[in-house]
């Protein structure tokens, strides 16, 4: 398959599943990884509730909001906020990205380390 960008963007469309869309960002970003999660997550994350990612094996469309379509690419000058509101945005999904410091413990970032 050529490419007709940047070959270390990961382009998102409603087509996508959700389990490609993380593979590729986690090979792309080894120290990195996405969470993508239902629109509704992002209220229980400030209520201090745990959540879920979606079921992997969905795509974009069969789990985005009603009413929401397009697509997004990632690439390495792009904000961890900005990639979030853009999946907030275009599918009405909550996504987090999160790290691996050196001792392998993951973190999701906040506000002051998007």
């Amino acid at each position: 398959m050529a490419c007709t960008k940047n070959p270390n963007e990961i382009s998102i469309s409603n087509r996508r599943r959700i389990d490609s869309i993380c593979k590729e960002f986690n090979e792309k970003c080894p120290y990195l990884r996405l969470g993508i999660f239902s629109g509704e997550a992002r209220q229980l994350v400030e209520k201090n509730k745990d959540i879920m990612p979606l079921d992997g094996t969905q795509t974009i469309a069969a789990v985005r909001r009603e009413g929401t379509t397009g697509s997004i690419s990632i690439s390495g000058n792009k904000k961890v906020k900005d990639l979030e509101a853009e999946f907030d945005e275009t599918f009405g999904l909550f996504c987090q990205v999160c790290y691996t410091d050196a001792d392998g413990d993951r973190y999701y970032t906040g506000r002051s380390n998007d």
